[in-house]
């Protein structure tokens, strides 16, 4: 760490008994279970001097917990300690020994890693289901008759990204697009299948004679009606 000091006698300053301050960085504790493509808060901790610019940089290991060949997931400029706001790439692979340590630049510094395994669930894939849905008039029909299939719990939303969340007792329009999520170990999946409602009108009365004669010499059937 450079000591810079102007002292009290000129050019010539003399002091006794300095103490050098290393520096240190620490990485903080974690969430210890993630899904991939969400955030997650790394805390971390420094002692000593960092230079004006200095960076710090969030990075994941790979499954096994090695940083050999390691994943920079968020960074923060700074002098000082902090938190940084990072994100767990969407197609990291599940596992259970992941861990996350931060680097600094100037002076470059590399961090302890969280102390901990982390586990980062799979990103889920969106549901099944058939696109265009019909459904007939005279009965009430809600969010809970759309159909999609998937392992996980699905949930419907009136948006193709973020929206708004429909109940499942919402009554469904006529040519409106629904959006189906599923949730599989607490990560819901980014995509989602695109349904579209069509609630049917009822047929008009077909119209006819009332009394139609036919001929006894002939065999006639239901089809012979107009």
């Amino acid at each position: 760490t450079k000591l810079d000091f102007a002292g009290i006698n000129g050019k010539n300053p003399q002091y006794t008994n300095l103490l050098e301050i290393p520096v240190r960085l620490t990485t903080s504790s974690v969430s210890a279970t993630n899904c991939a493509g969400s955030t997650i808060s790394v805390p971390y901790t420094i002692s000593g001097a960092y230079e004006t610019g200095n960076i710090f940089t969030a990075q994941l290991s790979n499954a096994a917990g090695s940083f050999a060949i390691p994943v920079n997931i968020g960074s923060l400029t700074s002098i000082s300690a902090g938190t940084i706001n990072a994100v767990i790439p969407a197609n990291t692979v599940a596992g259970t020994t992941y861990r996350i340590r931060v680097v600094s630049s100037n002076t470059a510094i590399t961090g302890s890693d969280n102390g901990g395994n982390i586990i980062i669930n799979a990103m889920p894939v969106a549901p099944t289901g058939t696109a265009a849905q019909a459904f007939c008039i005279g009965a009430s029909h809600t969010v809970a008759n759309l159909v999609a299939t998937g392992t996980g719990t699905i949930q419907w939303y009136d948006a193709p990204t973020a929206g708004n969340l429909k109940s499942q007792t919402d009554v469904l329009v006529t040519a409106t697009h629904y959006y189906a999520t599923q949730t599989i170990s607490g990560c819901e999946s980014s995509a989602r299948l695109d349904v579209t409602a069509t609630v049917l009108t009822n047929a008009p009365t077909p119209t006819g004679a009332a009394t139609q004669p036919f001929c006894a010499s002939a065999s006639h059937t239901v089809f012979d009606l107009v």
